[in-house]
């Protein structure tokens, strides 16, 4: 008879060689502009991360999507511009993406926000993410079902590096999980163009939200004010982190929740500015 430990590698093995395709896959090529098609569900967006609101709406009558739309920072020069000109080219990489646990892109909205920005138009998944997912059956949810989650995440994630895509901000609130309990990875790729459109000072506004699950450099702000580039190597930390969430039924403490010890994480990565020209130290 199979250990526990045997049919876990069976799984795991399945589910890094299924290729099957997302049940929302669209066929075209071509990215939908679907302003002016979707019914908005409430006057207000119905969630909100630390980059972006989620707006709920219908799409072809019955169709439930979420529409995320990226906040940008109304002091930075241009920034509108930027997000939406970075953001047409994601897309083009996100639609093309075609996997089970990706979550699809199925077009961009220009009906939701203030100053017309782009929205970015999803399947709506109606047991959220996996913070909210673990919150509300973590007492009821077995080993194996949460083995088979981490499986869909790697699944996913390996997917998305085998295209030469880093996802960059891996979280349990970016972790969503369909009606039968199938994880989707989503907002890959958004972190590095957050951070243009915004400025570095978004790094050290929201650090809080992702610490837990980030690499500590991928806080570093060198020189310049550049933010570290995301990297693949970073987004394995960062599923190492999802395994600990998973497993121990509640966002992983590898920090202290304290603004304090927060504002000692990035404020230890920062390099101290140089000296001015004729000072002494």
């Amino acid at each position: 008879m199979a250990s526990d430990k045997d049919r876990e590698m069976l799984l795991l093995r399945r589910a890094l060689s299924d290729k099957c395709s997302s049940p929302f896959s669209i066929l075209s090529t071509t990215v939908l502009d679907l302003t002016g098609q979707i019914t908005r569900q409430g006057d207000y967006y119905l969630a909100y991360g630390g980059s972006a609101d989620v707006w709920k709406g219908t799409w072809l009558k019955d169709t439930k999507v979420a529409i995320k739309v990226i906040r940008v920072n109304n002091d930075f020069e241009n920034g509108h511009e930027i997000m939406n000109k970075r953001l047409r080219k994601e897309v083009l990489v996100w639609h093309a993406l075609e996997h089970q646990n990706i979550l699809p892109l199925l077009g961009i909205t220009y009906d939701f926000g203030r100053d017309r920005p782009m929205g970015m138009v999803c399947p709506w998944l109606d047991n959220g993410n996996l913070d909210s997912y673990l919150e509300k059956r973590g007492a009821t949810l077995s080993i194996p079902d949460r083995f088979k989650i981490l499986c869909d995440v790697a699944a996913g994630l390996l997917y998305l590096h085998s295209r030469n895509v880093v996802h960059g901000d891996l979280t349990g609130s970016n972790i969503l999980l369909d009606g039968k309990g199938k994880a989707l990875l989503a907002d890959f790729g958004l972190s590095n163009i957050v951070v243009e459109a915004c400025g570095p000072s978004y790094v050290t506004s929201s650090i809080g939200g992702s610490v837990r699950w980030a690499a500590p450099e991928h806080f570093r702000i060198s020189e310049g004010n550049r933010v570290s580039t995301v990297t693949t190597h970073g987004d394995i930390y960062s599923y190492g982190s999802v395994m600990l969430q998973a497993r121990i039924d509640r966002k992983t403490t590898l920090f202290s929740p304290g603004q304090g010890c927060r504002s000692a994480a990035y404020t230890s990565l920062r390099r101290p500015s140089p000296a001015p020209a004729g000072t002494s130290g």
